[in-house]
């Protein structure tokens, strides 16, 4: 308990959870949801995504995003080859969608009548989704925010870097929310002393 406040502890997707995503036959989708993992974006930052925030004139991907997120600040985001691969499927289907209409400044995610997706949309997608795999987390969009952030953490990324990468405006924020203790931590932690 901080502040008389009980602390929640944050779900992310099981390892099984995360195959059925990767697995997941409807690309677009599957495109969504990975890019929210791999990048760690809001689910407002992503949909607010035009071609030329991902890719240069000369159809080259960027090594980085830049984005605008909470309170006006901007964060750079650097692009895994995860991350341009399925950035690539979202690019194609805009093309696909908005074809002689598609330039620099067309959206990222284009829904089936030509127009920017909304937050809204992205989240019926992964609730279908959710629906559809029986999954008992409440899956939302921010869900794969958190999946990113503890799958960083759990791989060694320190935490200012994770503060950075999501956009905290502190480092108090990210301890807060991703620095769970449990008994079995606190064992593993005292037995490096034998």
């Amino acid at each position: 308990m901080k502040n008389g406040k009980k602390q929640r502890v944050l779900r992310v997707l099981d390892s099984e959870e995360m195959k059925t995503v990767m697995s997941l036959d409807n690309i677009f989708h599957r495109a969504i949801m990975l890019l929210l993992y791999h990048t760690g974006l809001r689910v407002s930052e992503l949909v607010s995504l035009s071609i030329n925030d991902v890719m240069y004139s000369d159809a080259t991907f960027k090594n980085q995003l830049t984005v605008t997120g909470k309170g006006n600040k901007q964060r750079t985001i650097p692009l895994s080859q995860k991350a341009k691969e399925n950035l690539f499927v979202l690019i194609e289907d805009s093309k696909g969608k908005l074809k002689k209409l598609f330039n620099q400044d067309s959206p990222l995610i284009v829904t089936q009548k030509r127009t920017r997706m909304t937050r809204e949309w992205v989240s019926k997608i992964i609730k279908k989704f959710r629906e559809d795999n029986k999954i008992e987390l409440q899956l939302t969009p921010h869900v794969f925010r958190h999946q990113f952030a503890t799958s960083l953490i759990k791989r060694g990324a320190n935490m200012k870097t994770v503060q950075t990468l999501l956009g905290h405006s502190s480092i108090a924020i990210t301890l807060d929310t991703y620095t769970h203790t449990t008994n079995e931590d606190m064992r593993k932690a005292v037995s490096l002393l034998d």
